[in-house]
């Protein structure tokens, strides 16, 4: 560098050495680059937690109710399928339980949509507490749900169903509102049934506790 030197009116030049230049630019350089890749990497690892998590958002958002969070019954027939298929390999039975809220339109004329609402969710909330973790429950529509339950027989089922009934009459629709009831069929799987034909049986037995007065459950033989 050059520097001006008034005391004796000189110019000072100091000249560094190639090498030593050559060598300051090259640190600089990987230095640079070093800080380069940091970033990079960075923003790679944010890229991807956003994706994954978005894509988590995604495939929620594709197999669950979005009001109750119960899985909704596209995703459940593929769960279900696949869960028959399983207990016919190992030898294990599988039961389902399928109900709906007793009187919910009721619910909805009197006490208006957003009541209902909390009903759903309740009944939701009432359900998973009274189910196993390896139970599957479903809003197959409107007010009426589906319960998966593997390695249960006849009885299991039927001890299921009543045990989630019992806990739903139990909930309240708020801390002063009224409770609800259900009525409810279950059917075990057959030699070479498929699910729709157990669905149907478990229908059967529904409509069976309906006309029987409700808020009860009836078991296919």
């Amino acid at each position: 560098f050059v520097r001006w030197l008034p005391e004796v009116g000189w110019f000072l030049f100091v000249e560094r050495p190639e090498d030593e230049a050559i060598s300051g630019a090259r640190r600089a350089f990987y230095l640079n680059l070093v800080v380069y890749v940091l970033i990079l990497i960075l923003a790679l690892l944010t890229a991807g937690f956003t994706v994954n998590r978005f894509q988590t958002r995604l495939e929620r958002t594709a197999s669950f109710d979005p009001l109750t969070g119960a899985m909704n019954r596209l995703a459940f027939q593929t769960v279900a399928e696949h869960s028959i298929r399983e207990a016919r390999r190992e030898s294990r039975p599988l039961s389902v339980v399928l109900f709906d809220i007793d009187h919910f339109k009721a619910v909805n004329d009197t006490l208006g949509h957003a009541a209902g609402d909390r009903a759903l969710k309740t009944v939701v909330q009432a359900c998973k507490a009274a189910l196993r973790a390896s139970d599957l429950l479903c809003r197959w529509g409107g007010e009426e749900f589906l319960i998966l339950l593997p390695s249960s027989g006849p009885d299991g089922a039927f001890s299921a169903a009543e045990k989630v009934r019992t806990a739903i009459s139990a909930a309240k629709l708020g801390p002063d509102g009224p409770s609800v009831t259900i009525s409810a069929g279950t059917a075990t799987i057959r030699p070479d049934e498929d699910l729709n034909s157990l669905i149907q049986r478990a229908d059967e037995r529904l409509l069976e506790a309906k006309r029987a007065g409700r808020n009860r459950t009836v078991r296919a033989d």
